[in-house]
Parts: structure tokens; C-alpha cells; sequence
């Protein structure tokens, strides 16, 4: 017996070039976050005071609801301790994976 599971999946990619913390880029990434499916990537080269103002525009987000999917792939993630202290009840530790630098990441569900 062969199961064959197959779907169409149509995924927009978008890159903002600018500075997290330029006006220009808040402004995208306001369009972006009222959408309902994001997945966000960062890396430890971001700042912290940036990432935990990128989490905190994600979790204020106007269209927060259940159907609502905000993922956060953070590569690296040297913030990752204050960042869950910070945002406990907001922000869900999906999958880590520790160890070398180049391979270890945190994935969160942003609520």
C-alpha cells in the first residue's frame, strides 16, 4: 500500500533590506504582521534591544487571534533566555537545537 500526500503550497517571499529599527521597515513590518501566516527570521547579529522590540511589535500585532501564525526562526540565539523572560506568556519555545554556532536555533510561536 503507497500513500502519496500531495498539495499545493504558494509561499511570498518578502525581504526588508533596511535597519530593523528604521521607520521604513516598522512601517513593512506592520503590513506584514496583519497578515495571518508570518514567518520571521533573525540572527545574533540583530541587537538585542532590537529583537525584543521586534517581538514585541509581533505580539501587539492588531489582528492577533487564534487562527493567526506567527513563527520567529532565530538563528544562533545568544537572547534567547531574556527573550522568553521577557515574553513568557507571548511567545512559545517550538524547537531549539543547541551546540555550534552555525547550527543552533530556536523556533517560537509568537502569540
Amino acid at each position: 500500500m503507497k500513500t502519496t500526500n500531495s498539495f499545493k503550497l504558494n509561499i511570498l517571499i518578502k525581504v526588508i533590506p533596511e535597519a530593523i529599527e528604521s521607520v521604513k521597515s516598522k512601517d513593512k513590518l506592520n503590513k506584514l504582521i496583519d497578515s495571518v501566516r508570518n514567518i520571521f527570521y533573525c540572527c545574533d547579529s540583530l541587537p538585542k534591544e532590537n529583537l525584543l522590540n521586534l517581538v514585541k511589535q509581533i505580539s501587539k500585532g492588531k489582528n492577533n487571534s487564534r487562527k493567526k501564525t506567527n513563527l520567529l526562526i532565530y538563528a544562533n540565539p545568544r537572547y534567547l533566555d531574556e527573550l522568553i523572560l521577557k515574553f513568557g506568556n507571548e511567545v512559545n519555545l517550538i524547537n531549539q537545537q543547541s551546540g555550534v554556532a552555525q547550527e543552533s536555533y530556536a523556533v517560537l510561536d509568537i502569540q
